[in-house]
Order: C-alpha cells, then structure tokens, then sequence
C-alpha cells in the first residue's frame, strides 16, 4: 500500500499528477484515495471473502448451494448499520475536504467547496440510483411470485418458490458511500453537475460489482469488495 501511495501521491511516481510516461502522458488524479485507498482495499477484500468461503444457514448449508435459505443472509441489525452509515457520511466531509487539498494556499480553497458539494450531490445520485434499483427489482420478483402456476401442465404440483426477499438494505444504504468514494479521485476539480454524474455512475457501478460477486459465489456480507473496488476505479475514470 505505501508503494502504490507513492506511485500515486507523489511528484516523481509512475502515476502522479506530473507523470508523463505512462497514462497517455496526463498522469492520475487522486485527491483523496480513490485509487490508493477504495481500490487496493476492495482487490483486498475480494481475496479476503474468497479464501473465507460463503456463510451457512441454520441448517448448515452454504449460502450460494441448492435449497439454501437466503433470509438466513439478510442484514438483520438495520438501526446500527444506519447510524454506521451516518456518522461515515458526516465525518467523510473532514476527512475528504479537509485533507485532499492545501488550505493555506488560497488557489485550493475553491477545492474544499468543489469538494464539499461533490460529495454531497455524488452521494444523494447514487443512493437515488440504488434505491430505485432495490424497488424495481423486489416489485419485479414479488409479480413473479404472485404469477407462479400452482400446476403444471402436466398436472404436476410443482414446489412454490420462497416469497421474494425484502428490500436489499444493505444495498441501498451502500448507495451512499458508493458516491462518497467516487468523489474521492477529482472531486476537488469537478463542477457540481459533473459530481452528480459521478454519483449516479458510482451506484451503477456498485450495482453491477455486487452482482458479479454473486455470480462468482464470493460471499461478502457488507459487499465492501464491490463497493470500494467498483466505485473507487469509476472514480479515477471519471475524474480524468
């Protein structure tokens, strides 16, 4: 990690702002860890999930196998993980704003107020992307359920499938640190509308990580993997 954060953070590393050899020659912009922090944490969680496997249910059976009960995987302590969520978004505008830029010169104070308000629109887009997304796809799997054929055709009964889950929470309330961490690379240059786009991206992003890491059966409770890797590399692209 001090490597990477030397390759990055500094006026002689491969892929600092001054780098003039790699990245066609414009270098990468990381304000306040984007890429040295979100994406080598993420790429570190991945590998983490992988090698502890999947969790089990009250029955013992692994989350991902045949049968499994997948309520038994469904954060259950709501109230904790939002307060969890609040106090990271408060204390996320010291952290960012106050230490991505120099603010004794007087040319970087026009960045804390980019930033500010970056990270405020890019984190309000993604949580709205996230949340229609949770809505679109519970009323899509509850219609589903509802429809099922009791019979088949045959006359057959055919075991009914569980009722849809509720509301991903988890993947929502995630929707809100996925554009905190965006804002995180450029957020300091970017003007408002663009911090929004960022935003909205981010939760694509996120959306799209957590979903692969189904597919690939890595089990990650908090989806940390695809929240801090996917939004962390959107970020680094969309701050050019």
């Amino acid at each position: 990690a001090s490597n990477i954060r030397g390759q990055v953070w500094t006026s002689g590393g491969l892929l600092g702002r001054d780098a003039d050899r790699l990245l066609f020659g414009v270098g990468m912009r990381d304000d306040a860890g984007a890429g040295v922090l979100s994406v080598v944490g993420g790429a570190t969680f991945f590998v983490a999930a992988y090698m502890l496997g999947p969790r089990l249910d009250e029955e013992g059976r692994p989350r991902f196998t045949r049968g499994a009960n997948h309520r038994d995987f469904m954060g259950h302590d709501t109230t904790l993980l939002s307060l969890g969520i609040m106090v990271t978004s408060f204390t996320w505008y010291g952290y960012v704003a106050g230490g991505s830029v120099n603010p004794r010169e007087v040319r970087d104070l026009r960045g804390i107020e980019w930033m500010v308000l970056n990270i405020t629109f890019g984190s309000a887009s993604s949580m709205v992307v996230t949340t229609l997304d949770g809505y679109y796809h519970h009323r899509r799997l509850k219609a589903f359920h509802d429809n099922y054929p009791e019979e088949e055709e045959e006359g057959e009964n055919t075991p009914r499938p569980h009722p849809p889950e509720p509301l991903n929470y988890i993947r929502i309330v995630n929707g809100l640190l996925a554009g905190l961490i965006a804002a995180n690379a450029g957020g300091s240059r970017m003007q408002p509308w663009a911090g929004i786009v960022t935003g909205a991206g981010a939760g694509l992003s996120y959306l799209a990580g957590s979903r692969i890491m189904v597919r690939l059966q890595v089990d990650d409770p908090t989806d940390s993997a695809a929240l801090h890797f996917c939004c962390g590399l959107w970020g680094l692209v969309a701050s050019g």
